[in-house]
């Protein structure tokens, strides 16, 4: 396997991502942190952004829009719909002397990035991402070569990522303010993504989640099975923390090995994200993917009703208020 990233500072993919921050809460996903930081940035708004950025969320919430409206910006696609074109260009033109200000601090930061992502050797990574093709159910074939695109985008002090399926070579990094001394986080949270695109080549975990027998316990807040299993099983092979099996690989330092192994919680685990659910998940699911990865065994119905179980059992806790 032969790996490409190609880094890339996009001005007007951060200016989407930095306006939909200053929404709020406009979807089930919310990123609290970095919309609380850059909303007291900017200080007031007058009415006329206000009114701009309320028909910008209502753009977004429209049932056939949401986080596909926001790739296809991401991406730099053309717009499907003239009236959302206009909505968008208003919005861009009456921010823009916010965003300029904002942008000639970020950009050096995501420029200094960029520096350091190319410098750093991922092909040190292909003989273990090989295995975890095998284990995702793709053949293994040293010579095939993987481009991905990342956008380097704005970010608070620690590092993000996503992917979508129907964006298949595109990943989108948060890490401008992240410090460089975290290099291994960000790698952690790029080789993260990339193995989602891995899986969307194939859906064999989709599959097999779609024919497990799935406990009849409420899941909350617009998370869904899929979502939480899928995140439990990738985040035990590489995330940005070092308990994981690609983070055992990486040059971690010890202080950093110990801090993310504690997951003591002192308040019960209702007072709790489900992203923290999924971390606690993903260590106790971490020896059967070593168990699997090192002996090339691709994931079966058992290994998915062991993550259920492991999931299942935290949420049982969860609703009883442990």
């Amino acid at each position: 396997m032969t790996l490409k990233f190609k880094f890339i500072i996009d001005k007007e993919t951060n200016f989407i991502y930095w306006a939909q921050l200053l929404l709020g809460k406009w979807s089930w996903y919310f990123e609290e942190k970095s919309s609380k930081i850059f909303r007291e940035e900017i200080g007031g708004l007058s009415d006329d952004e206000k009114k701009a950025l309320e028909d910008l969320k209502t753009t977004l919430q429209k049932e056939s829009n949401q986080y596909l409206w926001l790739w296809k910006r991401y991406d730099n696609r053309c717009f499907d719909n003239n009236e959302e074109k206009e909505i968008y260009l208003l919005t861009r033109n009456l921010l823009n002397k916010k965003f300029e200000l904002f942008w000639e601090k970020e950009l050096s930061h995501l420029k200094r990035w960029e520096n350091e992502l190319d410098k750093f050797n991922f092909q040190k990574l292909t003989l273990v991402l090989n295995d975890i093709s095998i284990f995702i159910g793709l053949s293994s074939n040293t010579t095939s070569e993987f481009h991905a695109r990342v956008k380097l985008l704005i970010s608070n002090d620690f590092p993000a990522g996503a992917t979508r399926p129907d964006f298949e070579d595109l990943i989108i990094l948060n890490v401008s303010r992240a410090s460089i001394k975290d290099i291994f986080r960000v790698i952690g949270v790029i080789t993260h993504e990339f193995v989602h695109i891995l899986n969307n080549k194939n859906k064999l975990i989709t599959d097999l989640i779609k024919v497990a027998t799935i406990p009849p316990i409420k899941i909350e807040g617009g998370y869904k099975w899929k979502y939480l299993i899928t995140e439990i099983i990738f985040k035990s092979i590489v995330s940005h923390r070092a308990n994981t099996y690609i983070g055992k690989l990486l040059d971690f330092s010890e202080e950093t090995k110990r801090l993310d192994e504690g997951l003591s919680h002192k308040m019960p685990l209702k007072s709790y994200s489900y992203e923290f659910l999924i971390r606690i998940a993903a260590n106790r699911i971490l020896p059967e993917t070593t168990r699997y990865i090192d002996s090339k065994k691709v994931i079966d119905s058992k290994y998915i009703n062991c993550v259920i179980k492991i999931l299942t059992d935290l949420l049982s806790e969860r609703a009883v208020g442990k």
